[in-house]
């Protein structure tokens, strides 16, 4: 070996101490998490983007198999982005007033212009909006198209109080699980669904402990109970305990509020229904629905 060479050699292995003390630190194998009340006044971006595609057939049970009358696809896509700004709480960080701002929105890539540009101010009654007016001294009211866009837009702010709830003032292990303590705090339940499942799983957190990921499944089911008069062939399906959605994804939480920054899930949804129906000679038979689809929701948080 030349001596050139081993001058080298010696130069590389006398630098390897500092090179490998320079390096970085590997991530947390923890996450601790601060509780971080909400008040009048807080405020951040949104943007989201959520949809679903379903298909329903129909089948008679006293006709043949020729009988199956597969009905048209169903898709419905939403994107939008909006500011918002509490105006009320209460204790028990629940957000009981606010003002929200779209700046931008649309339904399956047509914009929805009626909501855009405009601040709603919304009275909040648990998770569900209970009125929807415009924002300033102006006397015109909400047309029915925007308060229905806006009302269902705004039903999981619950989420905040559920957050804290879960991981406030806790330390969560890389691979451990977490059990939310409401999960309907985290959905609109307005519509007769409800978190049958919901686990999060620490996956990883950052290099400065400030922002943890984690992997989560959701199970959410219909819960449309079966009204007076069901047994009538004139009456709705019965949908109890019909309707179905498995979602998995990822969520990551800032771990110096307790409050997500992202949530991506996605999973297929299901629907079985039945009802009576006049069939042959007066008799009343049973017809059936099955659906089939995906669901997916996407949601960015800026505070």
């Amino acid at each position: 070996m030349n001596p050139r060479t081993i001058i080298l050699l010696a130069a590389a292995l006398a630098f390897a101490p500092l090179l490998l003390a320079q390096s970085d630190p590997p991530p947390p194998a923890t996450a601790t998490f601060v509780a971080a009340g909400v008040n009048a006044g807080d405020t951040w971006t949104e943007q989201a983007s959520y949809g679903s595609s379903f298909t329903i057939t129909i089948d008679d049970s006293w006709r043949d198999v020729s009988g199956r009358i597969p009905q048209p696809t169903t898709t419905v896509s939403i994107s939008r982005t909006k500011v918002v700004k509490v105006t009320s709480a209460r204790e028990n960080d629940t957000i009981t007033g606010m003002e929200v701002t779209y700046t931008a929105a649309s339904a399956g890539g047509t914009p929805i212009s009626s909501v855009v540009g405009k601040t709603y101010v919304l009275v909040i009654n648990g998770n569900n909006v209970g009125s929807v007016t415009y924002a300033g001294t102006t006397t015109a009211t909400p047309t029915g198209e925007e308060v229905a866009f806006v009302t269902a837009d705004n039903a999981h702010f619950g989420q905040i109080r559920a957050m804290n709830k879960t991981l406030g003032g806790k330390t969560v292990a890389v691979g451990q699980n977490v059990r939310a303590f409401d999960p309907d705090d985290l959905i609109n339940t307005a519509d007769g669904m409800s978190v049958r499942n919901f686990v999060m799983t620490l996956r990883s957190v950052d290099a400065g402990g400030q922002t943890a990921t984690f992997d989560v499944t959701m199970e959410l089911v219909g819960r449309m109970k079966k009204g007076k008069g069901q047994n009538d062939p004139d009456t709705p399906f019965d949908l109890s305990d019909a309707l179905e959605m498995t979602l998995g994804g990822s969520l990551t939480v800032r771990t110096t509020t307790s409050r997500i920054t992202s949530l991506s899930i996605s999973g297929p949804t299901t629907l079985r229904g039945r009802k009576l129906a006049s069939g042959k000679a007066g008799k009343h038979d049973q017809v059936k629905m099955d659906g089939s689809g995906n669901a997916s929701i996407d949601v960015s948080y800026t505070y």
